[in-house]
């Protein structure tokens, strides 16, 4: 896809990784004037407040860090939060949706351009999240253009089970879209899409040809193409290794020190409101907390009880269970 779903051009297209646009940084998002209204909860405390309040806790409490060090001539932590502020993605509300909508699209063209799709979802958490949000987004744009394409969409969790259905196609064109949130270390999609890959050339696919059925479908990740790929192992023991195609809606950049160094463990920091991450987010939270632990640290969002987190058996668990019976009822295998 050359131009995104909001009309902005296409990011830098390198081996493997493709994305439509930047990130948004959180300095951006702290300024902006959207109301963002949407709850968050706390996952420790239950405590609620706004996507709003969340962010503005965030930035107070940067600055606060930033003034102590600044009086401290802490320039280690400086040179830290300046580059945090500028360089972490901020996925809110209306940033996951515009990305859903684009990712859907993405979808969309594989299908008029005659490939039967799969949405590939890894486990029940990020990745069943966001099938779901595809699904629920697909099924609207469907129902208002052609019902038809109800037939050619599909949504799974067992790699065995989607690879013979892909195999069983014969000579028809497929895709399957292994899906997640956030990338960063690369260690999960790449876990999940090898499985795809490793199923299809069990069905008697050719591996090249395996190669090219999965894409990894995101909303946002590092850019770092060198750290996704996909491998093949072989009877013999060898392993063969692949660029995993991945089209990712936002590019997270990675950022260093003046001497080249990593400033935060996994180069790049992604977060947002649905689901606070641990590496290069949380983690960098915890260690300005170390370093200053009387700069009260309560309400920023860094703990978010994620929409799938919910209590067994709790009526927030059974509506979001419902939600995906309907999602798996409208695109079967």
């Amino acid at each position: 896809m050359d131009i995104a779903a909001n009309g902005e051009a296409a990011g830098p297209q390198q081996e493997g990784l493709r994305y439509a646009t930047e990130g948004p940084k959180f300095d951006q998002i702290a300024a902006d004037s959207l109301p963002r209204d949407a709850l968050i909860t706390d996952r420790y405390t239950g405590q609620e407040f706004t996507e709003r309040e969340g962010i503005h806790s965030l930035d107070t409490w940067l600055h606060q860090v930033y003034e102590r060090a600044i009086a401290a001539d802490d320039r280690a932590t400086v040179e830290l939060v300046d580059a945090f502020r500028a360089n972490l993605v901020y996925i809110g509300s209306n940033e996951l949706d515009t990305a859903i909508d684009n990712m859907a699209g993405h979808i969309l063209e594989a299908v008029t351009a005659g490939r039967e799709s799969y949405i590939y979802y890894a486990n029940d958490r990020s990745e069943r999240h966001i099938a779901l949000l595809l699904a629920e987004r697909l099924s609207t744009i469907i129902s208002e253009v052609n019902t038809d394409l109800y037939d050619e969409i599909h949504m799974s969790r067992v790699d065995s089970v989607t690879a013979a259905k892909v195999a069983s196609k014969g000579d028809k064109s497929v895709k399957i879209f292994v899906v997640d949130d956030f990338v960063l270390s690369g260690v999960r999609i790449r876990g999940a899409a090898s499985n795809a890959v490793a199923e299809l050339v069990r069905q008697g696919i050719d591996e090249a040809e395996a190669v090219g059925i999965v894409e990894a479908l995101v909303v946002a990740a590092k850019r770092a193409p060198e750290s996704y790929e996909v491998s093949a192992r072989h009877e013999d023991g060898d392993v063969a290794r692949y660029p995993l195609p991945m089209y990712a809606y936002y590019g997270a950049p990675q950022y260093t020190d003046g001497d080249g160094h990593y400033l935060v463990d996994s180069g790049a920091s992604i977060t947002g409101s649905h689901c606070s991450t641990d590496y290069g987010f949380t983690s960098v939270v915890d260690q300005l907390h170390r370093k200053y632990p009387d700069i009260n640290i309560s309400g920023l969002p860094i703990q978010i009880q994620r929409p799938y987190d919910a209590p067994l058996g709790s009526s927030q668990a059974s509506a979001y269970e419902a939600r995906v019976a309907k999602a798996q009822r409208q695109f079967p295998l």
